[in-house]
């Protein structure tokens, strides 16, 4: 049942983080990233559905729209990795 929940609450906070990117509502998006990412970290095993790479290249389009380039680098280099390596 734990696994279920962390499940949906990844792939609503991913929405959500989508959702805040659209409406350049940054601050919520980037912290709807996090928690899916932390979530995701949870939910580590199960199938969720969720791709870790698409919430880190989600936090990293949102760094990039708030000018945290650094962060964003840093980001979209974890999402290459994700994809490289694996689930």
């Amino acid at each position: 049942m734990r696994s279920e929940t962390a499940d949906k609450a990844c792939r609503y906070l991913l929405l959500a983080g989508h959702q805040g990117k659209l409406a350049f509502a940054l601050a919520e998006a980037l912290a709807s990233y996090r928690q899916a990412l932390d979530w995701f970290e949870k939910a580590k095993g199960s199938d969720s559905g969720v791709d870790q790479a698409e919430i880190l290249a989600g936090l990293a389009s949102v760094e990039i729209m708030a000018g945290d380039l650094t962060a964003a680098l840093d980001h979209l280099e974890a999402a290459l990795g994700a994809v490289t390596d694996g689930p």
